[in-house]
């Protein structure tokens, strides 16, 4: 069967696979999967067709990728989970062809719907964790030749791509098969080196990540540890000196880069410490002051925004984690970190609210009292217990959510009143639990 040929046969049954009448629906999802089964190789091929299709709907090319990715683990490979175990793609053309046809779309430059990006970066996955690298042995290089340089939307979408594969797919021995791991360390030096756009730089860093979790499990590293180190030293050197000396601003739009950021400070730390220089330590020890410092003061500016702000929380969690593991070396920042520490656990006013709304606990109470069987309700003592249950477990988890007890003693605190004596109690808590550590 030609491979361009337009079948609006076919593409009814698609649409009555979606239709919202529902023996319509499974009548043509049957036929859809019996077809399948009987005419694989024309199955994929008029599915292919119209995912990309310049005359399909959207939603149209969104079930028809949707339903290759249903398929592919059936009719793959017999590696695949769901193989089906006597029928397959026998076509190694057509093979190829979805292979490059999932690799355009999942790399495009065109800005189209992102499920469709994501459904074929899943396929792609898939696909390689049973071809690579012995029948895709060019695989990543196929990837990176297809990323078209300047073109934001590709470089982020291939980004996600080989990070998703170095999660997923690659092992140690893989990293080293090809010269992949040189290829791609070199891709990441280029992006750090050339690009400034906060997502683009954020994906580069998850990619490094990824590679930095395999070399460090391989043997090569075990064995030439020191050589990769030294290489390593003056990619992070660049980094650091990257986000220590750009203008990337501390706000809404970058929390999720400077979260990636000391995430991968924190993994370096953890696997590769000797690849920091002391110069480089000593420029994070800065950044995580002066971070320290804003997220307080973005935090304090608008207490009910940012109190459950996810993107502001897992920053400043990160932040103060990466504290925590450098804590030695902030030893006459002590005071400083304190009263941070203590204005971050500030319970806005909305929250505050929360958990003086008894009245709401016991609404809640009822609402669960009324969806009881009728025997219970007709348990007096029962009830009783139960209330007093509901209302204690309420308070108890009011309190439990605010992770420490920093965050109550705050609420003694007036708006107006200094910290001072708040410090001192803090502090000498603080030394306690140093000298426990030493």
């Amino acid at each position: 069967m030609s491979s361009n040929v337009y079948d609006p046969m076919f593409e009814q049954l698609l649409v009555n696979c979606q239709s919202a009448d529902k023996l319509t629906r499974e009548t043509s999802e049957k036929q859809l999967l019996a077809e399948a089964y009987t005419n694989t190789n024309t199955t994929f091929v008029k599915l292919l067709n119209t995912t990309i299709s310049e005359t399909s709907t959207n939603e149209l090319k969104l079930f028809a990728i949707l339903t290759i990715r249903k398929l592919i683990t059936i009719y793959w490979s017999d590696t695949m989970p769901s193989f089906n175990g006597d029928k397959y793609i026998d076509d190694c053309n057509l093979k190829e062809r979805i292979k490059q046809s999932l690799l355009n779309i999942a790399v495009t430059k065109e800005n189209i719907d992102h499920r469709i990006i994501n459904c074929a970066r899943y396929v792609i996955v898939q696909i390689a964790s049973c071809d690579f690298p012995e029948c895709w042995p060019n695989m990543i290089h196929e990837i990176l030749s297809k990323l078209h340089t300047g073109e934001e939307n590709s470089l982020l979408n291939g980004l996600k791509l080989l990070t998703e594969l170095f999660e997923d797919v690659l092992t140690d021995d893989m990293f080293f098969t090809n010269d992949i791991g040189i290829l791609i360390f070199k891709t990441i030096v280029d992006y750090v080196s050339n690009f400034s756009d906060i997502k683009i730089l954020e994906h580069v860093l998850k990619l490094y990540a990824s590679c930095i979790t395999i070399l460090t499990t391989s043997q090569v590293f075990i064995d030439y540890e020191d050589m990769v180190v030294n290489q390593l030293t003056d990619l992070n050197s660049a980094i650091i000196s990257k986000f220590n000396n750009s203008n990337i601003p501390i706000q809404l739009e970058s929390f999720k880069l400077w979260k990636t950021y000391f995430e991968l400070i924190q993994l370096l730390r953890i696997n590769v410490s000797k690849s920091i220089t002391k110069e480089n330590k000593s420029i994070l020890k800065s950044q995580i002051l002066t971070h320290l410092q804003t997220a307080t003061n973005i935090y304090l500016s608008d207490l009910d925004r940012y109190y459950d702000y996810i993107e502001f929380v897992d920053y400043v969690i990160v932040i103060i984690s990466l504290l925590s593991m450098l804590l030695k070396n902030f030893n006459n920042e002590t005071e400083f970190i304190c009263d941070c520490l203590i204005k971050l656990n500030k319970l806005s006013n909305l929250k505050k609210e929360e958990l003086l709304d008894v009245n709401g606990i016991v609404e809640d109470f009822f609402i669960f009292f009324n969806n009881m069987d009728e025997q219970n309700k007709k348990i007096s003592k029962q009830y009783q217990k139960t209330l007093n249950d509901k209302i204690l477990l309420e308070l108890n988890s009011g309190i439990a959510d605010e992770e420490n007890c920093l965050s109550l003693l705050t609420n003694c605190i007036d708006k107006e009143s200094n910290n001072s004596n708040i410090l001192m109690i803090v502090n000498k808590l603080y030394e306690n639990i140093i000298n426990l550590i030493n």
